[in-house]
């Protein structure tokens, strides 16, 4: 009885070993971080940017699959934006603020 308990807190030890004890931390790349960080879904063509959603789904005007538009770095942006999904249609090359709300422009990007 004494060999199987022993045996059974060895592999216990083991397992724990391997799978960091239950506390790892998070190793998730900075850029997968990034890509939670959905402000909206907006269809990849450039003139249909005035279609947007909170919702994944199909562009209205051409039947695309919406896509995930997210927060990202100033080197890695495709523009510059408004964060509400309300403005989507409301982007430019360089950073600025919103005409329709004030808003700071967020450089954002199509999670394709």
């Amino acid at each position: 009885m004494k060999n199987i308990i022993l045996i059974l807190a060895i592999i216990l030890a083991i397992a724990l070993t391997a799978c960091g004890g239950g506390k790892q931390e998070s190793k998730i790349p900075e850029k997968s971080a990034q890509k939670a960080q959905v402000v909206y879904y907006g269809c990849p063509m450039s003139e249909h940017s005035h279609i947007a959603d909170k919702e994944p789904g199909k562009c209205d005007e051409c039947g695309m699959d919406m896509v995930a538009v997210v927060k990202t770095t100033d080197g890695e942006h495709d523009f510059y934006g408004c964060p509400m999904a309300e403005h989507s249609h409301i982007r430019q090359a360089g950073p600025g603020e919103c005409a329709d709300c004030g808003m700071t422009y967020r450089p954002l990007k199509f999670d394709i």
